[in-house]
C-alpha cells in the first residue's frame, strides 16, 4: 500500500491572498498494488481532496469541500507485447544489465530473426489497443 499526500492540482491565487481571501487545500492518494511477473498492477486507487476557502478574514468562517474518488481494478482487456523473450547478441566482453523497472530495451542489440513478422504483430497490437483513442 502506498500513500501520497500533496497539493497536486491546487493553484494558489496570490491576488486573492493579498486581498485577504484564502484558498487552501490538500489531496491524498492511496494505492493498493499487486506484484506480477511483468511488473505490478494497481488494484485500487483512493483519492481524497479537501479544499478550504475563506472569502473574508473571519475566524472559523471558512467553507470546506471534500471530494473522494475510488477506482477499483476489474480486468485486463489485452496484454502488452512482451519484448523480454529475445536473446541478446554476444559482443565479446560487453555485458547487458537492465533493471526490471525500465520498460525500454535497446532495440539495436536484439537478435531479430523475422523482422517483418515482428513489425506486423506489433502494429496489429497497436491498432487493436488504440482504436478507441484514434476514432
Amino acid at each position: 500500500i502506498m500513500k501520497d499526500i500533496g497539493l497536486e492540482h491546487l493553484e494558489k491565487c496570490h491576488d486573492c491572498e493579498a486581498r485577504g481571501k484564502s484558498l487552501k487545500g490538500t489531496a491524498s492518494y492511496n494505492y493498493i498494488m499487486k506484484p506480477t511477473a511483468s511488473g505490478s498492477l494497481i488494484m485500487e486507487a483512493v483519492a481524497t481532496e479537501v479544499i478550504q476557502f475563506s472569502p473574508f478574514n473571519i475566524l472559523n468562517g471558512a467553507v470546506q469541500m471534500e471530494s473522494r474518488q475510488i477506482l477499483t481494478f476489474l480486468d485486463i482487456e489485452n496484454t502488452p507485447v512482451d519484448h523480454s523473450r529475445y536473446d541478446y547478441v554476444h559482443h565479446g566482453s560487453l555485458q547487458y544489465e537492465q533493471g526490471s523497472e525500465v520498460l525500454q530495451t535497446p532495440i539495436h542489440l536484439l537478435r531479430i530473426t523475422h523482422a517483418e513478422a515482428q513489425i506486423v504483430s506489433t502494429m496489429n497490437h497497436l491498432v487493436a489497443s488504440n482504436v478507441a483513442r484514434v476514432h
